[in-house]
């Protein structure tokens, strides 16, 4: 089962990108990138009460589409 399109974004850009984005009322922010822009969205997200999942490790964020042979994907 996959999330419908119009609930997922994909936004990338540093700083300035994120603390536009930051304004906008989100249900749930994921981010993955660095420590320092991810305790600007921790920080931000905290003032909305927005709940928050952070992947600052950088290593291999992956999005898996409808197209996607999801036992294949699972396994790399």
């Amino acid at each position: 089962e996959t999330f419908d399109p119009e609930y997922v974004a994909v936004a990338q850009g540093g700083a300035e990108t994120i603390q536009s984005l930051l304004e906008l009322p989100f249900d749930h922010i994921f981010f993955t990138g660095s420590q320092k822009v991810g305790k600007i969205v921790y920080e931000a997200a905290a003032k909305q009460l927005i709940p928050v999942t952070l992947e600052l490790g950088g290593k291999s964020p992956t999005i898996i589409d409808r197209t996607a042979n999801l036992k294949v994907a699972s396994e790399r």
